[in-house]
């Protein structure tokens, strides 16, 4: 039960921020750029204290509560959410995307190495050593 109250809470705020920045483009909008981010092997990255997911067909919503930051991520991002909630590593994100899409290694670092650090700027996915 407070699971779906949490899920309709969070559905609510969604809803809400999307029509408090309808149409005002991507910087109005909460996306954010990467740069000047980089990635590592030794980190440990986990989904931030505060960031709520909600499934929403073929991707997941993920909203940063304290800033009202969202994304949406699809494909192999998606389906690492589960384990960002513990901590994940780089390797672990590559090894995993490639036995699930069949990809080589490197190209499931290329697009992890894309999107993660947009992930980190916006305080959605934080890293440790």
């Amino acid at each position: 039960m407070l699971a779906a109250a949490v899920k309709a809470h969070f559905l609510f705020l969604f809803i809400r921020f999307l029509n408090k920045h309808r149409m005002l483009g991507d910087a109005a909008m909460g996306i954010v750029k990467g740069a000047g981010v980089t990635t590592s092997d030794n980190e440990i990255y986990r989904l931030s204290d505060g960031v709520l997911s909600i499934p929403v067909e073929s991707e997941s919503m993920l909203l940063e509560m304290g800033s009202e930051t969202y994304f949406g991520v699809r494909g192999a991002m998606r389906h690492h959410l589960e384990g960002l909630r513990s901590g994940l590593s780089l390797a672990d994100m590559v090894a995993d995307t490639c036995a699930r899409y069949g990809v080589t290694p490197e190209v499931a670092r290329q697009d992890l190495e894309a999107i993660l650090p947009q992930l980190i700027t916006a305080g959605i996915i934080e890293r440790s050593a």
